[in-house]
């Protein structure tokens, strides 16, 4: 029976009983805290080979894509037995990071905006662990202002010619294929020229180079795009509406963050190991009560989509901020109570310094509260600065 049939309750009978059989077999033996971890290239390597291995046994065992419709290899149940299914994932020592940006925000958008045809060959290969996705955002000099990018598509004959370049993107050294912005009108408004593509990370023309993060890893590259050569049925959704399509990713990447990527279990282990100052004992209560309320923020915005809203909202913005602090918070807490035993440890400083990377991609602390601020708070904007035509200034609200 398609997952759709039962009842919640049965599912996560259903689900953890699956999981205890299945997800053993495909932890990690060496998990980390953070996202950003500092492993070689090579360690890397076997982390990507055994996360394609256990999506392909979920999808064998039709454990994968289960909000998908059953029309795209899908299990066509809810949004929200698809978070119970993650919840429960999340209790095994798996990595989630490899097919994140796969699942969490290239399907959703191919749901929304994909061709029959994109969905037909994309979805299936993504949810078999077949393809790896990155996403090409991100640019050097355009900071979090993502409408200001430069990277060039341009229409030659029946496809298009891609050149620019892209930064800080997550698992390109690795994936398959990319989910690609880029400006296809330079004579319209910043936000009205973009346009949406899938390009073949293997294609003539693209160059990789990984950059070394803060704990020692390779998590993220720059991509060079030099006269990268696309067929027409690249481009996702309207050509020019490329801001339209970012939108739907870029709301449900903040979903895709949870308390599931707080490190708290292992936080509470380890205060529970020995003395724990009584300051630090303050410290550790505000951390789970905001861990908490993550908890619950990420259950309101599923049961949203629960109910019919067409994505997720702005109030992800209020996820993304609390859980990179969260992460920051937790990473620092633990090295000062290890300090105060006289030990340290390479596993908990790796947290700490990994979680700026959570709170720099994706939007920046500064940016989330300024969409907060504007479309949860409906605060009034501030004052900006614009450059009329003879290059004067002038205040504009």
């Amino acid at each position: 029976m398609s997952r759709s049939e039962g009842t919640s309750g049965d599912f996560a009978r259903d689900a953890e009983k699956w999981l205890a059989a299945h997800a053993p077999g495909f932890e990690d033996p060496n998990p980390r805290l953070t996202g950003f971890p500092g492993r070689s290239v090579d360690e890397q390597g076997a982390v990507v080979a055994a996360a394609r291995a256990w999506e392909a046994c979920k999808a064998a065992h039709g454990w994968a894509g289960l909000s998908v419709p059953t029309a795209w290899s899908g299990q066509g149940a809810s949004a929200y037995d698809a978070e119970v299914f993650r919840e429960l994932e999340s209790r095994y020592r798996l990595d989630y990071e490899t097919f994140a940006i796969a699942k969490m925000m290239v399907t959703p958008t191919l749901l929304a905006w994909g061709t029959e045809e994109q969905k037909n060959e994309y979805l299936r290969r993504i949810l078999d662990g077949r393809d790896v996705w990155c996403q090409l955002f991100s640019e050097p000099g355009v900071g979090s202002d993502l409408a200001a990018l430069t990277t060039r598509a341009v229409r030659t004959g029946s496809g298009w010619t891609i050149s620019g370049q892209k930064v800080w993107t997550s698992g390109a050294n690795f994936a398959d294929r990319g989910y690609l912005l880029a400006r296809t009108s330079v004579d319209k408004p910043k936000h009205d020229g973009l346009t949406a593509f899938v390009i073949d990370m293997a294609a003539p023309g693209v160059t990789v180079r990984p950059i070394r993060q803060i704990p020692g890893g390779y998590g993220f590259c720059e991509v060079f795009l030099d006269d990268v050569v696309l067929e027409e049925d690249s481009v996702v959704g309207a050509i020019d509406d490329g801001w339209k399509v970012a939108i739907t990713t870029l709301m449900n990447e903040r979903l895709s963050l949870s308390a599931a990527n707080v490190p708290w279990p292992a936080l509470l282990d380890l205060l529970s190991e020995g003395a724990v100052e009584p300051l630090d004992r303050v410290r550790a209560a505000r951390i789970y009560a905001d861990y908490r309320a993550v908890a619950q923020i990420h259950h309101e915005e599923v049961l949203a989509l629960q109910g019919g809203a067409a994505q997720p909202g702005p109030e992800g913005s209020i996820l993304k901020v609390i859980i990179g602090r969260l992460q920051t918070d937790v990473g620092r807490l633990a090295c000062d109570v290890l300090a105060g035993r006289g030990e340290s440890s390479d596993r908990w400083s790796e947290s700490f310094l990994g979680s700026f990377g959570t709170r720099i991609g994706g939007g920046t602390d500064e940016i989330l509260k300024n969409v907060i601020a504007d479309r949860v708070l409906r605060l009034p904007k501030e004052p900006r600065i614009q450059k009329n035509s003879t290059s004067s200034n002038r205040i504009a609200t």
